[in-house]
């Protein structure tokens, strides 16, 4: 049953009585962090059902420490997902060794927690070559999210374009949420980054998958991953990576890679350079099919 609600806050709120509505048809709710799991765990409690979790991040205090976000907001989310983590759900499901640590350093007990990576369908990345053009050209992809570092990015970029001005920065992002793709409008129009940057919104898998093989690398500079699809995905298409190391992406990063030295423009910075000379660290090949 799809709910059409256009924010996930709400979703919070307009899920709990479709749930108590269908409460006699299941015996088991699997629910995921972040807004889905606290109507999950009500419904679960009053309807007497077990309930599991799937938990893809857990930042802590890092909320503090990222951009975007004013101290409210980031107080807010803090506790909401310190709520989550303290709630008697019956098992956690961590989708990262990185992740499963973290509900462990919170205070859930390891017997509750279960390890199951992500997996991609490697079915679907068949065809693609990775084929970059003759001009440098790195790329992100994803959602727009304030641990994504993109402040990062972009600073870099601004250094980096003046250096080398034939290079290219390939930014694949949703428009949405409206706030975060204003921010990152108001980032390139200050450095000035407009004739660096090509920018492309929702693409269809297939178009995403030909422009991530056409670039020479894709660039992960998040503050934290509690899994990483992107890297994965690039990986999966023989696309090497610069990542930030931070969360999952230690496991996960594998292939032709560079991992910062810090989460830094000037450490990042130094990684393009590395990739543009082809000086890459190797390390054989991670796989996580859905099996």
């Amino acid at each position: 049953q799809r709910l059409t609600v256009h924010s996930r806050y709400l979703f919070t709120l307009f899920s709990l009585l479709p749930l108590w509505r269908l409460r006699s048809q299941y015996d088991l709710i699997l629910t995921t962090s972040y807004n889905a799991a606290l109507p999950a765990w009500i419904a679960a409690f009053f309807c007497r059902k077990k309930v599991l979790v799937v938990f893809h991040e857990v930042w802590g205090r890092l909320w503090f420490r990222l951009p975007f976000f004013g101290w409210v907001q980031k107080m807010g989310h803090y506790l909401f997902e310190q709520l989550l983590i303290h709630l008697p759900f019956d098992g956690f499901i961590a989708v990262s060794r990185s992740t499963g640590d973290r509900l462990a350093w919170h205070g859930v007990p390891e017997s509750r927690i279960a390890m199951i990576y992500n997996g991609i369908d490697y079915a679907a990345l068949n065809g693609y070559r990775h084929d970059p053009p003759v001009d440098f050209t790195y790329c992100y992809f994803g959602r727009l999210g304030i641990s994504k570092g993109l402040d990062v990015l972009l600073a870099t970029s601004a250094r980096f374009k003046d250096n080398y001005p034939e290079s290219r920065l390939k930014l694949i992002i949703p428009t949405e949420p409206e706030s975060l793709f204003d921010a990152v409008q108001k980032m390139v129009a200050r450095y000035r980054l407009g004739d660096h940057i090509t920018m492309h919104h929702n693409l269809s898998k297939e178009a995403l998958y030909r422009e991530i093989a056409s670039s020479h690398c894709v660039v992960v500079p998040s503050y934290s991953e509690g899994f990483c699809f992107s890297a994965v995905e690039a990986i999966g298409l023989g696309v090497p990576v610069i990542s930030s190391g931070r969360g999952a992406l230690k496991e996960v990063v594998s292939g032709n890679h560079i991992t910062l030295a810090s989460l830094t423009p000037e450490a990042l910075y130094d990684a393009l350079e590395k990739a543009r000379a082809n000086q890459w660290m190797q390390e054989p090949g991670r796989r996580f099919d859905i099996n």
